[in-house]
């Protein structure tokens, strides 16, 4: 074997940058030849769904690509106080034909939330939970019976009309709790908003095609947070050595930004390829796409060559969605009763037009 001496230190650059140059093209070439069978993009529940339908086929030639430094999606549960909370999907809304309860529903995960027991504090005067109670029922049963009226303008329409009407002859012998009703309008406008995931009652329709769960719609998860939905698809939960080995199939930070699927057409090559933001390029012979709406929304016209079948295009443009904030106080010392499922204020008309001109400083 022959010895090859650098005779100065510019040689020995040259080569260093030369095995260096070499490294980086092998370190690319494994990269842009990463070949699988299936890849999943997004490591949301549906994804993690998918995932657990093949490892349990004993299918395992097949990788996540999430976006994100976490799995879940809308699914985010974090630590807070001596407890958890869920910065994303909280309830399980319904039982009948709801795949999230029939999946849990014998795990003793669950638990009737008493979000349903209101209390209302009123400025003006102190109003009883009998009173409250009714007024509450009244505003349920005109917003679930909102679609027989097809012909309102807007769901802001229909609802101001109905409750106006209603409140109108229920209370006009008791002027206080009439006024008391009158102030909750916009309480019960606010609830609406976050119930349809909108800014504007205005801008919601009486009509809708969403089917709602027969069953409690404010099922919660018994202090595990919904992340716990995660660890059961992923046979973490209840028995750890169960555990189905899918967090060995995802690759976080790997935000996806073109899938192209030309090649799916071509009868001598079956391999879409998956680009990423950072470079690396992914093959696969099938790719499950399982972003969200509003990734969809934002990225599809260029996510995909060729673009997607224009009922796809048209169908991803048409549906809307809405966004729900949310902010958690923590106290250093509990301060309300027990039994308390939720606090609302009703404030006065005078006491709202005086609130908007208080500066809060944070």
């Amino acid at each position: 074997m022959s010895h090859q001496s650098f005779t100065n230190g510019r040689d020995m650059k040259a080569f260093i940058r030369f095995a260096t140059a070499c490294a980086l093209f092998l370190v690319h070439y494994c990269k842009a030849t990463d070949q699988h069978s299936v890849i999943i993009v997004g490591a949301g529940s549906s994804g993690i769904a998918a995932a657990t339908k093949l490892l349990e086929n004993n299918f395992t030639d097949f990788i996540i690509l999430e976006a994100e430094n976490r799995i879940g999606g809308r699914i985010f549960t974090v630590p807070f106080g001596n407890g958890l909370v869920d910065l994303g999907a909280q309830w399980c809304h319904g039982q009948k034909d709801n795949i999230v309860y029939e999946i849990v529903k014998d795990l003793d995960v669950l638990k009737v939330d008493d979000v349903n027991s209101i209390t209302h504090l009123y400025t003006k005067f102190s109003v009883d939970k009998n009173t409250s109670d009714t007024v509450n029922r009244l505003f349920e049963s005109i917003y679930e019976n909102m679609e027989e009226d097809p012909n309102a303008a807007s769901l802001h329409d229909y609802f101001v009309k109905r409750y106006n009407n209603s409140i109108n002859e229920l209370y006009s012998d008791k002027p206080e709790i009439l006024q008391y009703a009158k102030d909750a309008t916009n309480l019960y406008l606010g609830a609406i908003c976050s119930l349809e995931s909108s800014f504007d009652v205005s801008d919601i329709s009486t009509q809708s095609e969403y089917q709602i769960c027969e069953g409690d719609q404010s099922l919660q998860w018994n202090g595990k947070g919904y992340k716990i939905f995660l660890d059961i698809l992923m046979k973490k939960y209840p028995n750890p050595n169960e555990s189905l080995p899918i967090d060995d199939k995802i690759l976080l930070n790997k935000e996806v930004t073109n899938i192209n699927w030309q090649n799916s057409f071509q009868p001598n090559s079956s391999k879409s390829e998956v680009k990423c933001s950072n470079g690396e390029v992914y093959y696969a012979n099938h790719v499950i796409v399982t972003v969200s709406l509003g990734v969809l929304k934002e990225n599809g016209s260029t996510m995909f060559t060729p673009k997607l079948p224009n009922e796809k295009i048209k169908a991803i443009d048409d549906i809307g969605f809405g966004a729900v904030m949310k902010i958690y106080l923590l106290y250093e010392e509990k301060w309300w009763p027990e039994n308390l499922g939720s606090l609302s204020f009703v404030w006065s008309e005078e006491e709202r037009e005086r609130l908007k001109h208080v500066r809060i400083t944070i």
